[in-house]
Order: C-alpha cells, then structure tokens, then sequence
C-alpha cells in the first residue's frame, strides 16, 4: 500500500522525509511504498487555480469555525495544506486504491502494519491514525485511551504593541473568555459526546479529532471528501472531523499507531502578522462568541444525530 507524505520541499522536515522513503523502517519497507508529495504553497503553479475555485471568504460564513475567537480568513499555507490533502483525494479515486495520507511530522509505531490490516478489513472508508483532543475532556473511556506526548506547541514571540493594538488584543481575548464561560455554562460537551469502541481497536466519537495528521482512506471515502469539499470554509482538520457534512463516521484506531516527532514542534503554517478579518472588527466582533455559541451548539448536535445514524449501520 502506498504511504504518501505530505512536505514542503522548503522544510527542514523534507530532508529528513526523503531519508525515511529511501530508508523505510524495516518492518514495514515490504508492504508499503513511501513516497513524497510535494506540498502544495502559495508559490506553487497550481495554488491561484485552486484558490479561485474553490476559496472565497464570503464562504467561510457557511462554517461555525470562523465565528471563534480568530474570525479571520484562512491563511494562505493552510489552504496549501487543505490543497495538498485535496489533491491526494483525486489520487486516490484516479488509482482506485486505498491510500494512507501522512504530514511530515510523525513517527510510525511499531504497531502500524497491524493497524493498516485492520483499516483494510474494516467497513470504515475513513480512520484516522493520529487524533489529539481527548486529553482536555472526560468521557466513557478516558482511562483507556491515550494521553498524547510531545504535542506541537505554538511559539510565541514577545512583541511591544501599541495602546490600539493592545485594546484590541484584550477585546480579542476578552472575547473569547466570555465564549469559554458562556459554553461552560450552557452546554458542557458532555451533553453532546456519543463515544463507543468497535472491533476492538475502532474509537468512534460524534466530538473532534482535530488532526490530520496521519489517516487510512478508500476510493469511496476519497470520492465523498472531494464532493463535499467543493468549498473551502475551514480548515481541513475542521472538515474531517465535521462528520455531518461528509457522512463519514469520526473514528480512530487505537491505541494510535504514529506519534509527533521532534519536528512537529516548529509548525509549517505561519500566521500573518495582520490578519484578514471575514468581518468588520466592531461590532460584529462583540458579539461573536454568542454567534459562536449557536453554530457550535447546532454543529455538535448534528454531530450526535450522525453519530447515531453510523452506530446503527
């Protein structure tokens, strides 16, 4: 089966990815075949055809994730990361063959082949390999699943910003506290979470995943993904994890057979400095975390009903 990862050949991690493809680990250099996909940026020749196909910031508004605290567009290296997913779909379906779609900042367990014969034999199109959320919150079966170590962390830099910039940060983040407490108080994710082991090794949640990281995906699952990702609204692990869009179930193998490396500590994707507001600051701004609040409350009951619809088959 082929493993193709995906890296920016201007990384520091792109070297290290070649290396693994020429040198797979010996376990599993017979029954996969690694190789790179060079990943889609702003300077690629492909990017501004996509781009004007398939983005516009007037279609974000159709996602719940821009009414959270950042309420801007995406940036340009994660639309190249949504691309290069994208592309790899179409791969995929052109092919006819399973794929497993990796980033550049992981490692592969020892467990991976068992893990990938079981994603072969299983009825799901869509398994991630990699999942980082239930760290955070409770659940059923928070003592069995597992705490992830070495997670990206995001760098901050100290800056001296200017008395406007300051009340607007404060605003920001002022903002934000008030989504937090108002979510707290009138929806715990408890009320929402459905959660149930399949097969043994098959975790399926109607809550977040938030990682793209690694996954297995069929032809079939490739071809749902490219039908509903006409648009991009959000970012792609936003998308994979909002089941009720593309019909396909939230599920993870555990225990997870890849883990972050040491690279993932310094991220590809560079915020801007000014950020492209999809609304004006005030006084849509104000009032975004109650806005917030009723898209995510409509998103995780969707999110339920899914969830139910998938144990039932």
């Amino acid at each position: 089966m082929e493993v193709r990862i995906i890296s920016l050949k201007s990384s520091p991690r792109y070297e290290k990815m070649q290396e693994l493809c020429k040198n797979p680990p010996h376990n599993l250099a017979k029954d996969f075949q690694f190789s790179i996909f060079d990943a889609i940026s702003p300077s690629s020749p492909c990017f501004e055809g996509l781009k004007s196909k398939h983005y516009h910031k007037n279609y974000l508004k159709e996602s719940d994730w821009v009414y959270c605290k950042r309420g801007a567009e995406l940036e340009p290296n994660e639309l190249g990361c949504y691309m290069s997913h994208f592309l790899l779909w179409q791969e995929c379906v052109n092919k006819n063959t399973p794929i497993i779609i990796c980033e550049d900042d992981i490692i592969f367990e020892e467990s991976f082949k068992q893990a990938i014969r079981e994603c072969v034999q299983s009825p799901f199109d869509l398994v991630r390999l990699h999942a980082e959320y239930w760290g955070y919150r409770g659940g059923t079966f928070q003592k069995v699943l597992p705490r992830i170590e070495n997670e990206p962390l995001y760098m901050t830099s100290k800056e001296s910003l200017s008395i406007v910039d300051s009340i607007k940060r404060f605003l920001r983040k002022d903002c934000f506290n008030l989504y937090q407490i108002l979510r707290r108080c009138y929806y715990p994710l408890s009320m929402f979470e459905k959660e149930i082991f399949l097969s043994e090794h098959f975790y399926m949640s109607s809550l977040y995943f938030n990682s793209s990281a690694c996954y297995y995906l069929t032809p079939k699952g490739a071809k749902t993904l490219i039908e509903k990702a006409v648009i991009f609204c959000e970012p792609l692990d936003i998308f994979l994890s909002n089941t009720f869009k593309h019909k396909l179930p939230n599920v993870v193998y555990v225990p997870l057979c890849v883990r972050f490396n040491e690279m993932s500590l310094v991220t590809t994707i560079v915020l801007s400095k000014k950020i492209k507001k999809v609304f004006s600051y005030a006084p849509k701004r104000l009032i975004m975390p109650i806005i917030n609040l009723m898209h995510r409350l409509q998103a995780y009951r969707q999110s339920k009903k899914a969830f139910e619809k998938y144990r039932k088959k």
